[in-house]
């Protein structure tokens, strides 16, 4: 129903929710305009955060973080305010790569969310397993996690764990190409006026047509391989419950 928090949805209702024309995208401080408004729409990372943290889910997988646009214009998404407020371990393949990566780094520092690479040393950049910003935490068995946000949960410092689980290079979209394509897709946003929460939605359909879909097939699975992820870290923290 329009309005209503669903988590778990089934194959049908996904498929309508792909093809409702008026779903919107809702972020953390939208929930409660959407529940009054009986609006429906899909979650962000902050929202999902926010949603799974009160169930009582504190382990989930999405593709790529949100963080800090490039431009003068102060931009910057909600979910690294909810990654310091609700304690989740969230795992990705890092932050969106035509964001400002390194600006979105120092804020997660400033707001306490560690950053964690799972058998890597660099940051991962989304669409390619590598970035020239080195890992300053890295685990190399996905058991570790578990109890390095046990510890940090213990000592009542409140926030997320942010798992970066690089995209394999054999799926990784061409640098060269990549960097081309984010750049045209930021001139053409910036020529038709398109910010705020539509900016990123426009910037990942530009570089999948720039890109001859390359993207979208690198977002796909690398978001499978982020789901698997996720899921033997949710089974095993069940196990040693």
């Amino acid at each position: 129903m329009a309005g209503e928090i669903r988590v778990g949805l089934s194959h049908a209702e996904l498929e309508n929710l792909a093809k409702e024309k008026e779903a919107i995208k809702i972020t953390l401080s939208e929930i409660p305009w959407a529940q009054a408004k009986k609006l429906t729409g899909g979650t962000t990372v902050s929202s999902t955060i926010a949603i799974a943290s009160r169930l009582g889910i504190n382990i989930f997988a999405t593709g790529g973080m949100g963080g800090v646009h490039k431009g003068k214009r102060i931009d910057i998404s909600s979910d690294l305010i909810a990654l310091s407020r609700f304690n989740m371990i969230v795992v990705c393949s890092g932050i969106k790569a035509f964001l400002d990566i390194d600006a979105t780094l120092e804020i997660l520092e400033m707001l306490g969310v560690p950053v964690v690479t799972y058998q890597s040393d660099k940051i991962p950049a989304f669409f390619g397993p590598n970035t020239k910003f080195k890992s300053k935490q890295r685990i190399d068995h996905f058991s570790e996690i578990i109890n390095f946000a046990q510890m940090k949960w213990d000592a009542e410092l409140p926030g997320s764990i942010l798992l970066f689980n690089p995209i394999s290079q054999a799926i990784a979209v061409d640098e060269k190409e990549l960097s081309w394509a984010i750049e045209e897709s930021h001139k053409l946003a910036a020529k038709r006026g398109i910010k705020g929460k539509g900016l990123t939605p426009f910037i990942l359909e530009q570089i999948s047509h720039l890109t001859h879909e390359k993207s979208l097939k690198a977002i796909i699975e690398l978001v499978i391989n982020n789901a698997k992820l996720a899921g033997k870290i949710a089974k095993l923290s069940s196990s040693s419950a």
